[in-house]
């Protein structure tokens, strides 16, 4: 099971050496507030993304080691698109990245013609 972090560092990894694109920001620790990722994109825009998880990384968490359930699932993508939607309203880009589980992949196919939009604005 993929931790936030997990998510966070492999998306890093990614953009910088598949994409060549130049990272802002990371957070270091799910600790830390604000946006878990920012890249300058080839255009100079921010592109902002929200990054969530599998399972909880915090031992006294019930949820520790243990996959979410569905409903913490859609809870977290809820959350991560409104994130989203807030990082593209401030002129920004915005994006979401999810574990490629089942329910993560069958909640973003639910949206996916809104968040698939032409202009690009939000990226899954």
């Amino acid at each position: 099971m993929l931790l936030e972090m997990d998510v966070i560092n492999a998306v890093v990894k990614y953009l910088e050496k598949v994409k060549g694109y130049g990272i802002k920001h990371a957070v270091k620790s799910t600790k830390e507030k604000g946006v878990d990722i920012e890249v300058y994109l080839p255009d100079r825009k921010l592109l902002k993304i929200e990054a969530k998880g599998q399972t909880s990384s915090e031992p006294h968490s019930t949820r520790y080691k243990k996959e979410f359930s569905s409903n913490q699932k859609l809870d977290h993508v809820s959350k991560a698109l409104y994130a989203t939607c807030t990082y593209i309203t401030h002129g920004n880009v915005g994006g979401i990245a999810l574990p490629g589980d089942c329910k993560h992949r069958e909640l973003v196919e639910r949206i996916d013609k809104t968040i698939n939009t032409k202009n690009k604005s939000i990226l899954c």
